[in-house]
């Protein structure tokens, strides 16, 4: 299963293992399943209810699912699956103004803790995965981030 709407990155990395385990020999066929929705919540709940005890069930997942589960609320965790291979790797790195006080991962969170309004993050992509690394930075704080969602806006040059 991929639990993301069909063409992104998770699909793209089942239908290269859905390749792979055919060419291998591994398996005569694979069927991809792609079941989209809330940063991958949906097709984990969905894949936790549906394939208990099927050994020949695999899902593909990422960091994004951190935060998703966490953002959501989500009564299914990664506590209820098992992970079996590192497949790929999804780094996100935070950096301040040379200036700044914070410089390390404890003064971010020791500001969090202190005002957590006086501390504002740019995140240069509207991502789940950005959106996952402000959760856990929270979490790590012991606080909460809030999320506030800004408009895209393309600059054409002519």
């Amino acid at each position: 299963m991929a639990p993301a709407n069909p063409g992104g990155g998770w699909d793209q990395t089942a239908r290269s293992m859905q390749q792979a385990l055919v060419a291998a020999g591994i398996a005569k066929s694979v069927q991809v399943t792609n079941v989209g929705g809330a940063g991958g919540a949906v097709g984990i709940a969905q894949f936790v209810n549906s394939a208990k005890g099927d050994v020949s069930q695999l899902m593909v997942n990422g960091f994004v699912m951190v935060g998703a589960l966490a953002m959501n609320k989500s009564p299914v965790t990664l506590d209820q699956v098992t992970p079996i291979a590192r497949l790929t790797e999804e780094i996100q790195v935070i950096v301040v103004p040379a200036n700044s006080p914070i410089k390390d991962a404890k003064d971010l969170a020791a500001a969090l803790k202190e005002n957590i309004a006086k501390v504002t993050f740019a995140i240069s992509a509207l991502t789940a995965a950005a959106r996952s690394c402000a959760v856990l930075i929270g979490e790590f704080a012991g606080t909460t981030i809030t999320w506030i969602s800004s408009v895209r806006r393309a600059i054409g040059v002519t």
